[in-house]
């Protein structure tokens, strides 16, 4: 069987690249032809451009030199940023074209937030399933939003979605509550693809890659937040490390004595989790990378939509005790694996099951 996935595999972000690396492996361990749809979403693929001239095109020509100018202040960054992830991507990945994608024989949309308008700019024709209506059998897996509460126009949009898909599955329980009241399918809830691999897949993957530091406390920046890397030193301080910051985005926000990674690969990424002593998580696949990991972190409490998607991971494992305020008082502890590592198994022999399941009844 010939199988595509649709997702988000062109963002130059370690989660988005190494959850379709993952559900593309997880396919092909099953016995099936998997491959990623070469489509770029513009919608996502923006923010990754070396220069974003939709945004430097003004009418002000004071105001698009002055664009401009700033624009040019992130190419560096940027270029680096390009060729740590582009030779992932073609090399790691079995890119398909989408012009040939009524060569499959189904197609799974998933993961990451691609059921997310306010990512895809609406409602996208492909992620929701109107391109590809009636040519081949639909299924989602663990597709995710963080929109819990919507409006009754994007309620009614979520209803024809659902329409389309032979099989669904999301990410988050939240998520699957809101949409189980829009549609008489069963939606289940899935682990993320990236903990469908385990600890020593993972390690496996990453074994050529060596790394220059140890004894480190590990913050992976997904988004610009000034207070995480005081939060970080402190932590740092208790245990006698220093804090090693990978960003991600031109803006991070970083002291002179932090050491700072802004090219890592996506195998060196996952290193940089496996060897640390400690994360500071920001970001959905920092928390998921520090499981898998199994080393001590602390996912930080943001007061937005990432919150809802990290909290029903850790509900689900026993971990919520990490989820804590950047303003919270914490002294570091160690995380005892035993029962999270069972609970872990069999959320992943579940989510495999799923697929095997909506795939074999095709």
């Amino acid at each position: 069987m010939k199988v595509g996935i649709l997702t988000f595999h062109r963002a130059y972000n370690y989660g988005a690249v190494l959850q379709a690396y993952a559900l593309q492996k997880t396919l092909t361990e099953l016995g099936y032809d998997a491959f990623v749809i070469d489509y770029k979403c513009d919608a996502v693929y923006d923010d990754y451009k070396i220069i974003r001239w939709d945004k430097v095109i003004r009418k002000n020509p004071i105001k698009m030199l002055s664009q401009l100018m700033r624009e040019l202040r992130h190419v560096p960054i940027k270029t680096k940023k390009s060729r740590a992830f582009k030779p992932f991507i073609e090399k790691q990945l079995h890119l398909f074209p989408l012009s040939k994608i009524g060569e499959l024989d189904v197609l799974i949309v998933g993961s990451d937030q691609v059921w997310n308008p306010n990512i895809t700019r609406g409602f996208n024709n492909l992620f929701f399933g109107q391109i590809c209506e009636g040519k081949f059998p639909l299924v989602s897996y663990a597709a995710s939003s963080e929109l819990i509460t919507l409006t009754q126009t994007n309620e009614n949009n979520y209803r024809d979605v659902l329409s389309r898909f032979n099989s669904i599955s999301v990410r988050e329980s939240g998520f699957a509550r809101y949409l189980q009241k829009l549609t008489t399918k069963p939606v289940q809830t899935v682990l993320d693809p990236t903990l469908l691999m385990n600890c020593n897949q993972w390690k496996e993957f990453t074994n050529a890659i060596k790394i220059r530091f140890d004894n480190y406390v590990l913050v992976y920046q997904a988004r610009v937040y000034d207070k995480i890397i005081p939060f970080a030193k402190e932590i740092a301080s208790q245990i006698g490390a220093k804090v090693l910051v990978i960003t991600s985005n031109v803006t991070s926000i970083v002291d002179d004595d932090c050491i700072v990674i802004s090219n890592a690969t996506p195998q060196e990424f996952v290193r940089y989790f496996i060897k640390a002593r400690c994360a500071i998580a920001l970001s959905f696949h920092a928390v998921a990378f520090s499981i898998l990991s199994k080393i001590p972190f602390y996912a930080i409490y943001s007061g937005d939509g990432w919150d809802n998607r990290v909290a029903s991971l850790l509900t689900d494992l026993g971990l919520l005790n990490r989820f804590v305020s950047i303003n919270s008082d914490v002294d570091f502890s160690v995380i005892d694996y035993t029962s999270i590592d069972l609970k872990l198994l069999e959320l992943r022999r579940i989510s495999i099951e799923w697929i095997r399941s909506s795939l074999n009844k095709l």
